[in-house]
């Protein structure tokens, strides 16, 4: 267990990274667009939400994974705190 924690964890921050690189593109894109992405770029910058979105969603996941473990491992030491 602890390796898969170890992966996941690393899945995680490698996620992260790619998360907030996208966040970075679309916060420049925003900021150069204030009264809205122009329809020369909406698409790709539509491409590039979707992306980030689902990024997000896979590092939901990939956590979801994470904290199942970790509580299975906690119980585990729960229940031999408790044995005699």
């Amino acid at each position: 267990a602890e390796e898969e924690t170890a992966r996941l964890d690393a899945q995680i921050d490698a996620l992260d990274a790619q998360i907030a690189a996208l966040a970075t593109e679309l916060t420049g894109i925003g900021r150069r667009h204030p009264s809205g992405i122009p329809a020369a770029i909406y698409d790709g910058y539509k491409q590039t939400v979707n992306e980030h979105n689902a990024l997000v969603s896979e590092t939901n996941t990939q956590a979801g994974a994470y904290k199942t473990i970790v509580a299975k491992q906690n119980g585990l030491v729960d229940d031999l705190n408790w044995a005699p």
